[in-house]
């Protein structure tokens, strides 16, 4: 059989483009007639292709059996049914096969490859149905009555779409950060530039632990919005504090309710007067038993309280810090305005 690649080549070029006859290809090349009309239907040589499987001399009288035993164990279970080796055995016993058992097993796969159960995908245009009508035999008033059965259903599917929410997968990422970066829920995740700015300060900080700190702060999404969590990062980067605990306080700082303002005794009744009314204005929880005892103790109008120590409410941590002093100070300097309205002209 000829087979070099390069003058097949040359051969289907020169005779295919009229450069040279069949009959001259066969004289130069010394090719018969045949190899050369092989070369030319082909581009490359082929190799030896059996017309018809060789017949299996020893087998041919045993392969209705084979097949038989193959038909019945589709209804045994599936680790009871007969291998090559057990068709092989009970051959030799029961019907005195004297063949080998390599040939036993290639009838086998091919009977499995022959009759193998082939599913096709159906597709369905839109507005194609599949229908199904007949009689079916229903209870009414309790005894049996046939019924005519219609039965239509819609085929058609529509593109499938799959949405993910990366939030949901935050708590798994974590206890594997090494597939943050190749979560499938997390690929079209767009998050603003701080929050990649964040991840590069604490994986240069911590090495390889900075994708499990990362993934932390992300985690105070399942508690907060993104507008508020991305406030807070910023924050905490111009600061300088990467870590997830610190952004975590800064969220929580800015989610405080306003601090309450405290009566103190030994201010000028107006003054404290004036505290007051702000304080219910701006406040109405504030408006306590235990505040408006404090505040009775002043003095009548004009005097001022006793002197001693000053009562002041109790305050929680979450309260205390500068802002009550802010506070106290913008009503202070509120009523300290309204004494000079309400002195009488000297």
């Amino acid at each position: 059989m000829f087979k070099d690649m390069d003058k097949w080549v040359e051969i289907r070029r020169k005779v295919l483009t009229g450069e040279l006859s069949k009959r001259g290809a066969c004289a130069k090349y010394r090719l018969p007639w045949r190899p050369l009309v092989r070369i030319l239907e082909h581009e490359e040589p082929i190799g030896y292709q059996l017309q018809k499987p060789r017949p299996k001399r020893k087998l041919e009288k045993f392969l209705p059996i084979i097949h038989e035993i193959l038909q019945q164990d589709r209804q045994a279970p599936k680790k009871q049914r007969h291998t090559a080796q057990r068709i092989f055995d009970r051959l030799q016993q029961e019907h005195r096969y004297d063949g080998g058992l390599t040939i036993v097993k290639e009838a086998v796969r091919a009977w499995k490859q022959r009759e193998a159960e082939v599913f096709v995908p159906l597709a369905h245009r839109p507005g194609e149905a599949l229908v199904d009508f007949g009689q079916v035999e229903v209870k009414l008033g309790g005894e049996p009555v046939k019924v005519a059965m219609f039965v239509m259903t819609l085929t058609y599917w529509g593109k499938e779409h799959t949405e993910f929410n990366p939030i949901h997968y935050l708590a798994l990422l974590e206890r594997k950060p090494g597939a943050f970066d190749h979560a499938r829920p997390l690929e079209k995740w767009e998050l603003p530039d701080c929050f990649g700015l964040l991840r590069r300060r604490q994986e240069a900080e911590l090495e390889k632990h900075g994708t499990r700190e990362f993934i932390k702060v992300l985690r105070l999404l399942e508690h907060a919005t993104l507008p508020e969590l991305t406030g807070a990062v910023e924050y905490a980067l111009s600061i300088g504090a990467n870590s997830a605990d610190a952004v975590k306080l800064i969220l929580q700082s800015r989610r405080e309710e306003p601090v309450s303002l405290f009566c103190l005794e030994g201010v000028r009744p107006r003054q404290a007067g004036s505290v007051l009314e702000g304080n219910r204005a701006g406040h109405p929880s504030d408006r306590s038993p235990r505040r408006a005892a404090a505040c009775a103790d002043e003095g009548p109008t004009g005097q001022a309280g006793p002197a001693g120590p000053r009562r002041v409410g109790l305050r929680s941590h979450k309260q205390a810090g500068g802002r009550a002093a802010v506070r106290r100070h913008q009503h202070g300097l509120r009523a300290d305005q309204s004494d000079r309205d309400h002195q009488p002209a000297v």
